[in-house]
């Protein structure tokens, strides 16, 4: 629609992950968001097989976070972020560049030109938390926060591998 990815649980309470064709390992990404309130959505970075990845998180609803780093399938919540909502502009997209480098990961992210994270991860015992390449994915998160027929607006959706030579 007009160049831009409108995204919606249908039906009501169901959710996904639209993923990239390809993986990538360091890169940077950027997107304009739009979201309904309440929504729950994000960007997802270095995506695997079973959801395991790093998600930056657009939780637009009473309780969310807005630029929280959350690891589904490794650890749930690695940072949160409050006061992220704080520089989202309801009813206007929204510019969200993300940075993920390295293994173990550094993760910045800026919203409307403003750091809100910058977090680098920690080994496990097991090895690193998630796997170095991954795909790039973008979330309709399921269940009952969303308001009925409510969207999220993703447009200008890029991605530029880093150069780590």
């Amino acid at each position: 629609m007009d160049g831009k990815i409108v995204a919606s649980q249908t039906p009501e309470g169901e959710g996904g992950l639209l993923v990239t064709l390809k993986t990538y390992g360091d890169f940077e990404a950027y997107a304009e968001v739009k979201a309904d309130y309440p929504i729950d959505t994000g960007l997802f970075l270095r995506v695997q097989p079973h959801v395991l990845s790093y998600q930056v998180t657009i939780d637009y609803r009473p309780d969310g976070e807005i630029g929280a780093i959350y690891c589904p399938g490794g650890g749930d919540f690695l940072v949160h972020n409050p006061g992220g909502k704080d520089l989202w502009k309801s009813d206007e997209f929204n510019a969200v560049r993300v940075r993920i480098q390295g293994q173990p990961p550094r993760i910045q992210a800026l919203i409307n030109g403003s750091r809100i994270v910058d977090f680098t991860d920690t080994l496990i015992e097991s090895g690193y938390r998630v796997p170095r390449e991954g795909f790039f994915g973008i979330q309709v998160h399921g269940g009952s926060s969303w308001g009925g027929g409510n969207k999220v607006y993703f447009r200008r959706l890029l991605i530029k591998e880093l150069n780590t030579h």
